[in-house]
């Protein structure tokens, strides 16, 4: 006989055990039909997915009963019947732990399950979307390979080929995939939205809006594709109806971050831009790791002149997509205008190592090299000039200066302390050996040199508030409230600096400080 001759012999058999026995044996029948009663609600003619171990849970307790009476009944003497479930009791807590390995996370499950299946495609497709999902793209994609040579029609096989391929920037092979997995399900609406997708990374807007429009003639509640439908208009220069498409997929769900970020992208491209910015933030508030939302603060801030809250935002949004071209073209920004120009150079660089093909990076990549180039001539001319005239206290301000320009802190600061033994009075020395301990993070040397500025001129309000910084960079706050108050009193009045200044977050808390913000 066949093993599901065999399977329904078995369950008759065990179904009549139990009609025979339900008068002198109750709690054996009680058991037989609870192990039956349970599984046909979940395991019966209705095609429900059979792979899920915890069906058998609750209908497996009375097996278990069942075992402990049969134990119980015949086994003698008494010690023996407890030998031998401590004894099933351990072998079976082995074995749990030994399951458990393969349950670990989704690789180990169906790494396990493809072992054990290698003839099945859905092991392999499970398993490839498992490494897909921790972006192990050359270890998934045999797996989908895999998968369709056992079942060439397997429309999850060629769509998650696509997807891997448009993971990994190789967008026409993605395009093919997603149009195989449309000959096979042409119904198939996250393909239709990937494909959309995938054309818009091309800037083909118009094929992209044809496979858009089809997602949503399938399913008009798919709200990636009326996301990816927006931004197919503003590739298009509609940014009116844009704004109008993330509106409406705003008032389905105001939660998605993709859509108050897209929203706030485009309000800023119509020039409306404090109103974008609110979306912007918006989005952070759902989603604080969305770079690119942190990318387009940071360079709304870089705009306004904020540059320390843009170098935050920015700083963000690499820590979380470190190959996001426009957050290293804004970062390379900032730093030129701080003087860091290695720095800048760097991260053109980087910019145009994610984009090739990005001008804006090139152009200020050309330009960074230029000032370097400069930096490098005026340095090698005032070290001639120092080589003639060493005892020049000017000619080491400047040379340390474009030590700082560059980012060289240590040389930077040696310059200045040398204009300072040649000048002790030398105030803007003295500010910028300050600024340069501070750079460095010696904080308690950066300290001294700001109160050694004050006793030189008591009017710099500046350097009070520095003064208050430093000792908020170091958490202590009474001593940075203080300073703070010192510096407001000497007619620093820049608020804006005051209420974000993120060196100033450790002192936001403060009872003092809120009183000092509220009675300006």
């Amino acid at each position: 006989m066949s093993l599901c001759v065999h399977s329904i012999v078995l369950i008759l058999g065990l179904i009549g055990l139990g009609i025979y026995s339900a008068k002198k044996q109750r709690l054996i029948s009680f058991c037989i039909f609870w192990y039956f009663g349970n599984l046909v609600i979940e395991s019966s003619i209705i095609p429900l997915a059979i792979i899920f171990e915890h069906r058998l849970y609750l209908p497996s307790m009375s097996i278990f009963l069942i075992i402990a009476i049969l134990l119980y009944r015949y086994l003698k003497p008494v010690w023996l019947t407890a030998v031998i479930a401590c004894a099933l009791v351990a072998f079976c807590s082995y074995w749990t732990f030994e399951r458990n390995k393969a349950w670990q996370d989704p690789i180990t499950l169906w790494t396990d399950c493809v072992q054990k299946s290698p003839d099945k495609a859905r092991p392999h497709i499970n398993l490839g979307k498992a490494l897909t999902d921790q972006k192990r793209y050359e270890e998934a994609q045999p797996y989908f390979l895999k998968a369709i040579r056992l079942k060439p029609n397997y429309i999850e096989g060629h769509y998650n080929l696509g997807y891997l391929f448009q993971q990994q920037g190789k967008l026409d092979i993605a395009i093919e995939k997603y149009r195989e997995a449309l000959q096979i399900d042409p119904n198939y609406v996250i393909a239709h939205n990937n494909l959309g997708f995938a054309l818009l990374e091309q800037n083909k807007a118009d094929e992209a809006i044809e496979s858009l429009q089809r997602a949503l003639q399938l399913d008009p509640d798919h709200l990636a594709a009326q996301i990816n439908m927006g931004i197919a208009l503003i590739q298009q220069d509609q940014l009116d109806a844009a704004v109008l498409q993330f509106k409406k997929v705003l008032q389905i769900d105001p939660n998605l971050a993709e859509a108050q970020f897209r929203l706030g992208a485009a309000l800023v491209n119509l020039g409306r831009a404090d109103q974008g910015i609110i979306h912007i933030k918006k989005a952070l508030q759902i989603d604080p790791d969305h770079a690119e939302a942190h990318n387009n603060l940071g360079g709304q801030l870089l705009q306004q002149g904020k540059m320390d809250e843009a170098l935050e935002h920015l700083n963000r949004a690499l820590s979380v997509k470190p190959d996001l071209a426009e957050a290293h073209n804004n970062m390379g920004i900032i730093l030129i205008q701080k003087g860091n120009i290695d720095a800048a150079i760097s991260h053109f660089q980087d910019a145009l190592q994610a984009d090739p093909d990005f001008e804006k990076a090139s152009n200020n990549l050309q330009r960074a090299i230029a000032i370097r180039g400069r930096l490098d001539t005026d340095s090698d001319n005032i070290q001639k000039e120092l080589e003639a005239r060493p005892d020049d206290p000017v000619l080491h301000f400047k040379m340390g200066n474009l030590h700082l320009g560059k980012g060289d802190l240590s040389e930077a600061i040696a310059e200045f302390e040398n204009a300072l033994v040649l000048q002790p009075d030398f105030l803007a020395a003295r500010n910028n050996l300050a600024l340069a301990y501070a750079a460095n993070r010696q904080y308690e040397r950066a300290l001294a040199a700001f109160k050694k500025l004050i006793e030189l001129d008591p009017a710099n309000a500046g350097a009070y508030y520095n003064i208050s910084v430093l000792y908020a960079l170091q958490n202590n706050v009474p001593d940075s409230v203080a300073w703070l108050k010192r510096a407001i009193g000497k007619g620093y009045q820049n608020w804006d600096l005051i209420k974000t200044d993120k060196d100033l977050a450790n002192i936001r808390d403060s009872e003092e400080y809120k009183k000092l913000v509220e009675g300006r």
